[in-house]
């Protein structure tokens, strides 16, 4: 399914292969940064489940749904592989189980 929002258009992706071909399209722009933006199913991320995963840039946009696509957490170290991320809230999204330790080490989603 693809949306346009503005004049920019998101697909959405609810499959694990969709996430590979995401994965390797980030990995291939270089380390160009990314913008991501986590929906969760609560406001304490220490409590909740990371529902939707927003990535945009490089004329790109994607919303995963991890209800299909399987938990982030299966993807956060191939994430914090790919590129740098401006993260939105990231005192909020950093915080809880969203990163594993490959994720820390390269600093996905660490606090300046």
């Amino acid at each position: 399914m693809i949306f346009e929002v503005g004049r920019r258009n998101f697909a959405v992706i609810k499959t694990k292969a969709g996430v590979q071909t995401i994965l390797a399209k980030m990995h291939k722009d270089g380390g160009i940064p990314y913008a991501l933006d986590f929906e969760t199913t609560g406001l304490r991320p220490e409590d909740a489940k990371i529902r939707l995963t927003a990535i945009c840039g490089h004329g790109h946009g994607w919303v995963i749904d991890h209800h299909y696509a399987g938990p982030f957490s299966d993807y956060a170290d191939d994430f914090a592989r790919t590129c740098p991320f401006y993260v939105f809230n990231a005192g909020f999204e950093g915080r809880g189980s969203i990163t594993t330790s490959a994720s820390r080490k390269s600093g996905f989603l660490t606090l300046a």
